[in-house]
């Protein structure tokens, strides 16, 4: 049960951040009102697993809460939460690692859309094997630079 909070929270925090790169690989697509749809439906991933989470996180206190009525047991409540912190932090690490990738792959992905129609004719359509044989070329490794760019209060370039 305590892992799925775990889960929960890094699939909340990796979808949240990945969604502003699928609205970026939109805009360099120029198809930036389709984008914004699609970000929405990725959001809904989100907030639904957020939905899901927080009668897991309110479960976790609620035993500790009981734990120390009873005089049992000790329940540990701040290391819970902050496994919790360490999810959130492991999702956003995710997202800053695909987070240039799914730039170059959104673009794409986002032109096939409007090519094929739909979220299912697209899954279709990206199923076929061919299609997959340059996605190497999408792959893109975060550099340090764009880390460093915001402290110096410049926008990064993916």
């Amino acid at each position: 049960m305590l892992a799925w909070g775990f889960v929960f929270t890094i699939i909340i925090h990796t979808t949240d951040s990945l969604s502003y790169a699928l609205r970026l690989g939109g805009l360099r697509a120029r198809r930036i009102g389709l984008a914004l749809t699609v970000a929405g439906m990725l959001l809904l991933v989100s907030r639904t697993s957020n939905m899901a989470q927080g009668p897991l996180l309110g479960g976790m206190v609620d035993q500790a809460k009981a734990a120390v009525r009873a005089g049992g047991a000790d329940v540990r409540l701040e290391l819970y939460m902050h496994g919790v912190l360490l999810a959130a932090t492991v999702g956003t690490m995710i997202a800053i690692i695909l987070y240039p990738t799914v730039v170059r792959m959104s673009a794409r992905w986002i032109v096939h859309l409007e090519h094929t129609g739909s979220i299912p004719a697209l899954v279709r359509h990206l199923m076929v094997r061919s299609r997959w044989k340059h996605v190497g070329y999408y792959m893109k490794r975060p550099i340090w630079f764009m880390l460093t760019s915001l402290f110096r209060g410049a926008i990064p370039s993916v």
